[in-house]
């Protein structure tokens, strides 16, 4: 949904303002979190993030800023689709006795920052290593043993592929011989390219199976980014037809 989101958004963007290049640097990321504590850590974390890029310079400042939930959640702005209920529960049985305590628990979180912020900063500058758990799920020994359960055989077949530095090249000649694929002119650009299938095809499972980034499936075909992904969108059905 995220990258559905960005990419539409991006090219929407480029449109608009005539510019060219990549909108957003990173890959969306997500964290598996255990309800309790820890979302209460992270709904304080993503409401300081304007504090913290100094968009904002104080609490103040913060309640009305347009482009974060936190004025919403203390009732100093509207916002029609955002659930504030499930926030505020968390922080006392009235209303006024609510925001009173959230609103103190943002404040608290400016000066002290909390083990999941380090999670999530170390997250975010790419310092995590793929096979540690704590840079992808946060909770309790059992929560994360449940977890790691549920997803350990894509993240260890992911780490594979990086640690023996498979690439978008071998990809698509292993995709190619698996699935009886011609390889030449698998690069040529153009919708007349006699390999249209064979392009689609590689993108999909390059991207998909082997989490190879979009920007390197481009490179690899010489086109631009959002034109990989549709390559990798238009893959996706010409696979399943295969398999």
């Amino acid at each position: 949904m995220m990258r559905q989101l960005n990419g539409q958004y991006a090219q929407y963007f480029r449109k608009k303002i005539a510019t060219r290049g990549y909108l957003f640097q990173d890959r969306y990321k997500s964290i598996v979190a255990e309800d309790q504590r820890y979302i209460e850590e992270l709904i304080r974390y993503v409401h300081l993030n304007p504090l913290r890029a100094k968009l904002c310079t104080s609490l103040t400042i913060l309640e009305q800023y347009p482009w974060c939930g936190h004025g919403v959640a203390t009732g100093r702005m509207r916002c029609r689709f955002q659930n504030t209920e499930d926030i505020l529960r968390r922080f006392g049985n009235t209303l006024l006795e609510q925001r009173r305590q959230y609103r103190q628990f943002i404040k608290d979180g400016i000066d002290n920052s909390s083990d999941i912020d380090h999670i999530i900063r170390d997250s975010d500058n790419e310092t995590e290593q793929m096979r540690s758990s704590s840079c992808w799920v946060i909770g309790n020994h059992s929560f994360i043993q449940n977890a790691l359960a549920g997803q350990e055989a894509r993240r260890l077949r992911v780490a594979r592929y990086t640690r023996e530095g498979i690439d978008i090249g071998q990809v698509c000649r292993i995709t190619l011989e698996r699935h009886g694929l011609s390889g030449a002119d698998i690069r040529k650009r153009g919708r007349r390219s006699p390999q249209p299938t064979a392009r689609k095809i590689c993108a999909f499972v390059a991207h998909r199976t082997y989490d190879i980034p979009v920007i390197e499936i481009a490179r690899h075909f010489g086109i631009s980014s959002p034109s990989a992904s549709r390559l990798v969108a238009g893959g996706e059905e010409l696979y399943a037809e295969k398999t």
